[in-house]
């Protein structure tokens, strides 16, 4: 009798955690705001970042032409992040972030002036919260603002690790996995031998990560002409943690020999 209670209490306590993460996963809202927390690129993105080198050219401020919107429906937390940097939003961002919110309630409000906002010589937290305005209200010209910031702001790496670019590049790289314009914005960033190649390391890797279907044919395009070793390194570790990806491996063995042709000193077997 003992025996046979154990197992149905053991049963009971297995259907308890069944339910109970199925109760998790539908409750689990469609649509979340963008964090509030500044939380760490994924591992195989994070790794690519490196110091700075020289600014951004003037040709690197101009404005991406084609909007596009932005869905951030699940950006990664804190919790699952490698490294993640908590910071609170200060009282000053909360405040403009609903101001800008309130603005956006008119039809292209905040885009008209978005370029004016990113390119003064404002406090960051205005930056930021007009960044994360334009997620909130769904702006169709989300992700091309979020491409202007990263290409036109301050560098990667600051003293506090939490540069407006740090911002809006971790903001297209969480949203990577679900939208192609996100990745599309990656792509443009990654291959733009005119910027930096902290910026371009990091968008190339986050590219290859998540790229899918007719992007992979743009990615091996991108490799083929790629002329920055840097580049193709980090593309290379973004494709070979694709695991039982063929279309990936296939890419990486690609990056490989053009490493090889590029650098005579890259002595790793090509497969």
């Amino acid at each position: 009798m003992s025996e046979t209670f154990r197992r149905l209490a053991g049963f009971a306590l297995l259907l308890g955690g069944v339910v109970g993460a199925v109760v998790l996963f539908v409750s689990r809202p469609s649509q979340v705001e963008p964090p509030a927390e500044q939380s760490a690129l994924p591992r195989a993105v994070s790794s690519q970042i490196i110091a700075p080198e020289a600014a951004p050219g003037p040709d690197a401020r101009a404005v991406p032409s084609a909007p596009a919107a932005l869905v951030l429906d699940e950006p990664a937390p804190a919790a699952r992040s490698v490294g993640a940097r908590p910071r609170v939003d200060s009282a000053s961002e909360r405040e403009l972030r609903a101001a800008f919110v309130a603005q956006g309630a008119t039809p292209g409000a905040l885009e008209s002036v978005a370029q004016g906002v990113l390119d003064s010589d404002g406090p960051r937290s205005k930056k930021v919260a007009l960044l994360r305005a334009l997620c909130d209200t769904r702006s169709p010209e989300s992700v091309r603002w979020l491409e202007y910031a990263t290409r036109a702001s301050s560098p990667l790496a600051s003293a506090s690790g939490d540069s407006v670019a740090y911002f809006a590049l971790a903001t297209l790289v969480r949203a990577s996995d679900r939208d192609a314009a996100a990745r599309a914005a990656l792509e443009s960033i990654g291959f733009d031998p005119a910027l930096p190649l902290e910026l371009r390391r990091t968008a190339a890797a986050a590219f290859a990560a998540a790229c899918t279907g007719d992007e992979l044919v743009t990615l091996e395009s991108e490799l083929r002409s790629e002329t920055d070793p840097a580049v193709l390194e980090a593309c290379r570790v973004a494709l070979d943690a694709r695991d039982g990806d063929p279309a990936a491996a296939r890419l990486s063995s690609r990056a490989r020999v053009v490493q090889a042709e590029r650098n005579p000193e890259f002595t790793e077997v090509v497969e």
